[in-house]
């Protein structure tokens, strides 16, 4: 619904014998009568706005029932319509829309959801003139605080704990929110008041960021020492293998369990940092099962950290890296790797692992001829690997090699999972050509349906394609060129 008012207002001229209630007929006919907020979210007008105003005055004098008329006439709606006005107003950033709303509506309590948006969007001035329309009565929430502060806006947070009636609390979140920033400078702000820290939920940071963040940890661990668990994570995750040593020696004191040391193995295989793996894994006690600390460095495609672990711990039965005793993998934790490898895109570790599979199931073979099972694995094109869905063409090429690979994985003993029956084969390529129009990687739907090709009746082909993928939504390109085919 298109609203010019300032249009329509400057084009009616009516004759000056012309009763006064005419023009406002012309209006009724012209403008619908809807509310303040729903004229701000459809127009920028501000003659919009005086128009229902005046119209809200008129009717007032009258019987006639309209959305107008009740703000004149009822005090509730009236407060009602001063918040929702204002917030429409303030999602879309009109100042102008802003000031004419506080200017009609004087002394009405601000909401606490207009102080949250307010806040959230760093408008100083409004909480200024807000706090002048009510006389200093202004009260500020736990929510409006934090609003201001997750959005970066400290300025906000300075001036409304000074200058409102905030609910009372020692502010330990605020601190939470500043350390999780890598904030030192408002960090020190809120010590100086005397306020405490709370949990903090610990968010990745840049690298460059870890000096600050470290000289927030060295300082909250003198009065929070539950935190030095998320420090060696952190230390872990930037390679500071002193900061490390420094934090179990004076806070990590783990009473005999692996959890530490364990945590930050995880964090450090993660992001690759050999030197922090190996500092925690010497430290590990009893080390049994690291399938979850191999497969973070697989879908991570850390190949030097695949590579450390598979070298390591070669000669250790007794450490379990693929089997997967963990709870999150079950017994399949080296299918798990190599799927999340190809998913993300890292064929040098998928490649890693799909020889290292082989050499493992070569190896069980024969140590175990009556009982072995055939359990090798080569990622598939189903709905738990996305090489297609995410565009990784160079995996998908290799996954098709690898399974045209049958004489050379036979002697392996291992083609359970690599010959499949066409009717398999022709499923699984559909489904990954289904992810890949979805997502709009036409390169690699054009490399599928040549293999597609190659596995079925040409004359069966085009139908079966249509029916399975014209639905999908996608590129216009890709649409044509289903339809061509």
């Amino acid at each position: 619904m298109p609203l010019t008012v300032e249009n329509i207002i400057s084009r009616i001229h009516l004759p000056a014998n012309v009763p006064d209630v005419v023009p406002s007929i012309v209006m009724d006919f012209l403008v619908p009568d809807i509310s303040l907020a729903r004229a701000i979210d459809v127009s920028s007008s501000v003659a919009l706005l005086d128009f229902i105003w005046a119209r809200s005055v008129r009717d007032a004098r009258s019987d006639r029932w309209s959305v107008a008329r009740l703000l004149q006439s009822q005090p509730r709606y009236f407060r009602w319509e001063f918040s929702q006005a204002l917030l429409q107003a303030v999602s879309c950033e009109d100042r102008g829309m802003v000031e004419w709303v506080v200017a009609h509506f004087p002394g009405c309590p601000v909401s606490g959801r207009v102080l949250e948006e307010v806040a959230a969007r760093g408008w100083l001035w409004l909480l200024q003139l807000l706090q002048a329309q009510e006389g200093g009565a202004l009260r500020c929430s736990k929510e409006t605080l934090s609003k201001a502060a997750e959005n970066g806006h400290w300025e906000v947070v300075h001036w409304l704990i000074d200058h409102t009636n905030t609910v009372q609390d020692n502010h330990r979140y605020l601190v939470g929110i500043a350390v999780g920033a890598n904030n030192l400078e408002e960090y020190r702000w809120l010590k100086a008041r005397g306020y405490g820290v709370d949990r903090v939920a610990f968010t990745e940071s840049p690298q460059e960021e870890w000096p600050v963040r470290k000289e927030i940890f060295y300082d909250v661990l003198q009065r929070s020492r539950w935190m030095a668990g998320s420090a060696l994570r952190d230390a872990a995750r930037n390679d500071d293998v002193p900061f490390a040593e420094w934090l179990v020696t004076h806070y990590c004191k783990d009473g005999g369990t692996n959890l530490p040391h364990y945590s930050g193995a995880k964090a450090a295989s993660e992001k690759g940092c050999l030197e922090m793996l190996q500092w925690h894994l010497k430290r590990l006690r009893d080390v049994i099962d690291l399938s979850e600390v191999m497969f973070l460095a697989a879908e991570n495609g850390r190949l030097e950290v695949v590579k450390w672990l598979r070298t390591e711990y070669a000669t250790k039965p007794s450490v379990d890296l693929f089997q997967g005793t963990s709870s999150h993998f079950g017994a399949s934790a080296c299918a798990f790797a190599m799927d999340a490898a190809a998913g993300q895109g890292h064929l040098d570790v998928l490649q890693f692992l799909h020889e290292l599979c082989i050499s493992l199931q070569t190896q069980r073979k024969a140590e175990h001829p009556g009982s072995f099972q055939h359990d090798a694995h080569i990622p598939h094109f189903g709905p738990q690997c996305s090489p297609a869905k995410c565009g990784h063409l160079e995996i998908v090429k290799w996954l098709f090699a690898s399974r045209s690979e049958d004489s050379a994985l036979a002697n392996a003993g291992i083609t359970r999972h690599l010959r499949l029956e066409p009717r398999c084969r022709k499923k699984q390529i559909i489904s990954a050509m289904r992810q890949a129009v979805e997502h709009d990687h036409f390169e690699v739907v054009l490399f599928l349906h040549t293999m597609y090709v190659k596995c079925r009746d040409a004359n069966k082909m085009q139908a079966e394609l249509k029916r399975n993928l014209f639905w999908v939504r996608n590129d216009d390109e890709i649409r044509a060129w289903i339809e061509e085919h």
